[in-house]
């Protein structure tokens, strides 16, 4: 049972050792892993973050009124 909950964080964890490894290898990666981070910002405004944000405004969306501040999580899955 504790591998249930353990293993997603053991995982992620794995991959980003992996990872940073491999940067340390190979000089020319961190450069282009950056340019990859960079190049992905400049074309993200037409990419939903999946990063919890707050309303600016009271609005509503399909019925459902959103008050001010309210903390708003982006569901992907349409």
């Amino acid at each position: 049972m504790l591998n249930m909950f353990t293993a997603p964080t053991e995982t992620s964890g794995t991959i980003t050792t992996w990872a940073i490894i491999e940067m340390m290898r190979n000089s020319n990666l961190p450069a282009k892993a950056q340019a990859e981070v960079r190049k992905f910002g400049e074309t993200s405004s037409s990419i939903p973050l999946l990063i919890p944000r707050k309303c600016m405004e009271e609005t509503t969306i399909n019925g459902y009124t959103i008050p001010l501040k309210t903390r708003v999580m982006v569901n992907v899955y349409t």
